[in-house]
């Protein structure tokens, strides 16, 4: 008999998906409990990193940091980040995709990770931007694909690394310069390759920011 072909097995990364135990990732939170947890995904992203893709106790994986800092559980979330993106390049995978996009918007939808997990965000923003190269020049301009995900991904990405002064004014962390460097290089190749300012031209189009909704008065 033929052998069943390779399947991707990937992460369930969306937080309102069901999970196989049953829960899902906003569990039973309400409110503004729920808008919290939505709008920064960072306490998504360090459960996700602590059960999901943390190396089992007996794995041959060393557990310690790797010389770009990055953990055992920070390097597998890239890994499958660059394994979704290129089985989708290479086999033109809708189910890779669509594990690519949700990794994206997870990952630009953190805001306090950014400073906590600094290695971790580096070596996305280095990943995305090689990515985005495969991508044409007129990818946000052209009219199938101008209406994409990455608009706002890469919208909210650039809002949440621009509330550095109010950061800074609050005597937080700021973003270290590593990764701060890194979002100025993803900032000019999108400048240079698709003649959009991710910190301008996308900054209203985060998708996670909340919604004014002006209701009609009585009279």
């Amino acid at each position: 008999a033929a052998a069943a072909p390779a399947t991707a097995r990937y992460v369930e990364v969306d937080p309102h998906a069901l999970r196989p135990d049953g829960s899902r990732g906003v569990g039973g939170r309400r409110g503004g409990a729920l808008t919290s947890f939505l709008l920064d995904r960072s306490e998504w992203l360090g459960w996700l990193l602590a059960h999901e893709y943390s190396p089992p106790p007996d794995s041959s994986r060393p557990p310690a940091r790797a010389a770009d800092g990055l953990s055992a559980c920070e390097a597998g979330l890239l890994g499958e980040l660059q394994l979704s993106f290129l089985l989708f390049l290479r086999l033109s995978c809708l189910a890779s995709l669509e594990q690519w996009k949700r990794l994206v918007s997870l990952l630009c939808g953190c805001e306090a990770a950014l400073k906590a997990r600094t290695a971790l965000f580096v070596g996305f923003v280095q990943a995305l931007r090689a990515q985005l190269a495969f991508a044409p020049p007129d990818f946000f301009d052209d009219e199938l694909s101008a209406d994409n995900f990455l608009r706002s991904a890469l919208g909210g990405l650039a809002a949440r690394a621009g509330a550095e002064p109010l950061a800074k004014a609050e005597g937080q962390q700021a973003l270290a310069p590593a990764l701060a460097a890194e979002l100025a290089r993803l900032r000019a190749f999108a400048l240079e390759r698709f003649r959009i300012d991710i910190e301008v031209d996308l900054a209203d189009e985060d998708e996670d920011e909340p919604t004014v909704v002006e209701l009609p008065t009585d009279r």
